[in-house]
């Protein structure tokens, strides 16, 4: 008897002792790729940056350093992005005041790029967005060249939307930014992101506010994304902006009637309301 309490001890012990190492190396491993990803980052390389980034939410949804890293990289490219914009519209333009006027907004750019912390991206307004549409002004390109860009980009969205309706949204966001990071006013990109965002962590104020701009963004470009209004009444509901809710969930209904999430959420926000209103009656 005593044999067996005393193997019964050391089977314990070996097995805590594994498990701590296990946890120890796993740690490890992800405070690796963080650092990693900083590198690449620092390099202005942000599509590997997001590849180890990628790793490590898939791992640890709520790691803070690689959420924070994560949200550095959408506002650097979206920098960039605008960088690109100004140069390319700057070489087609021949007016000189309007070039003095490019340029100055170029230097701001790279004054901000070069010398300013990135910071997140805020909006006081919760239900508005007043962050402009950048529409691309890009010169004609190889045929080819622009079909693999779509290629791409379509495949991401494709592999973003698997992820999210598999609840995966930490790999969700990363296939949505890849694809921002070559387009960053690509509609479903935008709503997707900002969806997923919600999704992870809808009882988060701030998530809240940066996932409603985001989704604002999209729909400004494309109104017709039918689950961005969804999203949108979702987080309405959260800020009790119950009328606007409800008109968003109509408004996603009208693109997709037979949507039955959709049409229970609002029938739930009715009678809530209903309740509500036959409460302070009484």
């Amino acid at each position: 008897m005593k044999k067996f309490v005393f193997a019964l001890i050391v089977i314990i012990v070996l097995i805590f002792s594994v498990s701590a190492f296990l946890l120890l190396y796993n740690n490890y491993v992800i405070k690796n790729a963080v650092s990693i990803a900083e590198n690449y980052f620092n390099n202005k390389e942000y599509e590997r940056s997001l590849d180890q980034i990628e790793f490590v939410l898939l791992r640890q949804p709520k790691n803070i350093p690689a959420n924070e890293l994560y949200r550095k990289i959408l506002a650097k490219i979206n920098e960039e992005r605008d960088l690109l914009d100004a140069k390319l519209a700057l070489e087609k333009q021949e007016d000189r005041a309007w070039k003095d006027t490019v340029l100055k907004r170029i230097a701001d750019l790279e004054r901000k790029m070069n010398k300013q912390p990135v910071e997140r991206i805020t909006n006081n307004n919760y239900y508005k967005s007043d962050i402009p549409v950048v529409k691309n002004d890009t010169p004609s390109i190889d045929k080819t060249e622009e079909n693999n860009k779509l290629k791409k980009i379509d495949g991401f969205i494709n592999d973003g939307k698997d992820a999210f309706f598999k609840k995966e949204y930490a790999k969700a966001k990363i296939s949505f930014l890849k694809a921002l990071n070559i387009d960053k006013n690509h509609p479903e990109a935008l709503v997707y992101l900002g969806g997923s965002m919600f999704y992870e962590n809808p009882k988060d104020q701030s998530i809240m506010k940066e996932s409603n701009e985001l989704i604002v963004r999209g729909l400004n470009i494309d109104g017709e994304i039918w689950i961005g209004h969804k999203f949108l009444a979702q987080i309405y509901e959260g800020y009790e902006k119950n009328n606007d809710a409800i008109n968003e969930y109509s408004l996603a209904l009208e693109l997709k009637p037979d949507d039955e999430e959709t049409n229970i959420l609002l029938a739930k926000l009715r009678l809530k309301l209903d309740d509500t209103d036959k409460a302070e009656e009484g």
